[in-house]
């Protein structure tokens, strides 16, 4: 009526299959320190404990295709980096469930079951489910609905 010019939806900058929101436990769910407002790169644990995994080095990229599950495995083995909160030597487990991977780009044609890890270039998390974890050795991108954490 208005003259008014119809704009399409704003799509996500990668593809995704469909799916919901993929859900965080193990993670703070304080307002402005959910996953959903901080990301991956930096997260809070929800004991509250500020988690900078580009300070990590990642040892290990699990994947499991008759489960759908996808581990990685973060370690700090620089004390200086270690976040306040966390003993020295900790080790940051983040579990995907429900996972489809769309591409997986690294030393072999085909995802591995197990990948060396080394320092985090990237950790990203795009709304609704979308990852992407950049590594000097891989880059990994997937879908997944559900995602752990698990601090030891």
């Amino acid at each position: 009526m208005f003259g008014r010019k119809r704009t399409a939806p704003e799509q996500p900058q990668y593809p995704q299959p469909p799916g919901k929101l993929a859900t965080f436990h193990g993670f703070s769910g304080s307002p402005d320190k959910r996953v959903l407002d901080t990301g991956l790169y930096e997260f809070f644990t929800d004991q509250n404990v500020l988690i900078h995994i580009h300070d990590s080095q990642c040892s290990a990229i699990t994947f499991e295709p008759d489960r759908a599950r996808l581990e990685m495995t973060f370690i700090f083995d620089d004390p200086r980096y270690t976040p306040k909160g966390l003993v020295p030597e900790a080790r940051i487990n983040l579990l995907f469930d429900q996972v489809v991977i769309l591409r997986w780009d690294g030393d072999s044609a085909a995802p591995e079951p197990e990948v060396p890890g080394g320092p985090v270039r990237d950790l990203f998390f795009e709304q609704p489910h979308f990852f992407r974890i950049d590594l000097p050795s891989t880059a990994l991108e997937f879908t997944a609905q559900r995602v752990e954490l698990v601090v030891t």
